[in-house]
């Protein structure tokens, strides 16, 4: 059993690997078992698994007995009780924030791009996080401060350390920018009503066009769509209509790879993109990899002409 520490974050991120590898097992099984308990479909493209649930209790359990000062905040036991206003009053606290399945329906139809999320948030900032693929063995972590990391077991040996972990970004694909020269990221989202997927297309064709770009990609899953980013594979994502499980852990890696993950209007022009603030209630991201301040500010500042809440109404 454990109290909080600020000093103690390379603890917090050892506990919360460990119990993402061993959720990570029951993920695999499943996923191999082609299960689709599906247990709640109120939205065809919003769905919960019996497996979301299990891991998410075990997550919780483990984590619990390890910090059982701390707060906790899942996708699925905030659903359950339809709470989801409880978002916008996240505390100061030590919370954890756990999503057990981010990419359910990719789980449900076996697609491998699926991951457990767990983030520690303290003073409303994502300190600690991890995205586990078990199905791609793919584990991202990082701790703030500390850098972020990608270890599987799949990788070439690190010369330097002489183990499968590399620091992120993973590739160097050069300057950031212009926009001709950027592969972006982003989804559909699972709020399919005509009005915000047409807003959601718009933003994406006006991008791919006028950019112009040099393609689009979407993984599923915000984590792992976010965890390209880190690694330097992709330049810039954006979503609307997320949840704070669904970013927290990889907004930890992103940012400690270099990149900056703001929201789609920022609250003070007055300063630097890397100094602004993530509204974790906000259900609104914007990612981009890494680059020098200057190319980090011409394009956030370029994609921001792009993005526009106007029209796109979530729930």
């Amino acid at each position: 059993m454990s109290e909080y520490s600020p000093l103690n974050h390379a603890d917090y991120l050892s506990t919360a690997r460990s119990v993402a590898k061993e959720a990570g097992k029951i993920l695999k099984s499943a996923f191999y078992a082609n299960p689709s308990s599906i247990l709640k479909n109120e939205n065809h493209a919003d769905l919960v698994t019996a497996t979301d649930r299990q891991i998410e209790l075990y997550i919780f359990s483990e984590l619990r007995q390890h910090y059982p000062t701390f707060e906790f905040i899942g996708e699925e036991n905030v659903s359950q009780a339809e709470e989801k206003s409880v978002l916008d009053k996240i505390t100061n606290a030590p919370t954890w924030v756990v999503d057990p399945i981010d990419g359910t329906t990719n789980f449900v139809h076996g697609v491998p791009s699926v991951c457990i999320c767990i983030a520690l948030v303290e003073n409303q900032i994502p300190k600690v996080g991890v995205v586990y693929n078990p199905i791609l063995e793919d584990e991202f972590y990082g701790v703030i401060g500390q850098g972020a990391f990608l270890s599987n077991p799949l990788l070439p040996v690190n010369s330097e350390t002489g183990d499968n972990v590399f620091r992120l970004p993973l590739r160097n694909n050069g300057p950031l920018g212009p926009l001709s020269n950027m592969l972006v990221v982003t989804e559909y989202g699972s709020d399919l009503r005509l009005k915000t997927v047409s807003a959601k297309t718009d933003i994406l064709n006006a991008v791919i066009v006028n950019g112009p770009v040099r393609g689009a990609r979407g993984w599923g899953t915000a984590a792992i769509d976010m965890c390209h980013i880190a690694r330097g594979s992709c330049d810039v994502y954006w979503e609307a209509g997320l949840h704070v499980w669904d970013f927290a852990a990889a907004a930890v890696i992103v940012r400690e790879s270099g990149g900056v993950v703001v929201n789609w209007t920022n609250r003070d022009p007055t300063g630097k993109v890397k100094d602004e603030g993530l509204q974790l209630g906000a259900r609104n991201i914007l990612v981009v990899r890494t680059g020098t301040d200057a190319e980090i500010e011409k394009v956030v500042g370029e994609i921001r002409n792009f993005l526009d809440l106007t029209h796109i109404e979530l729930i």
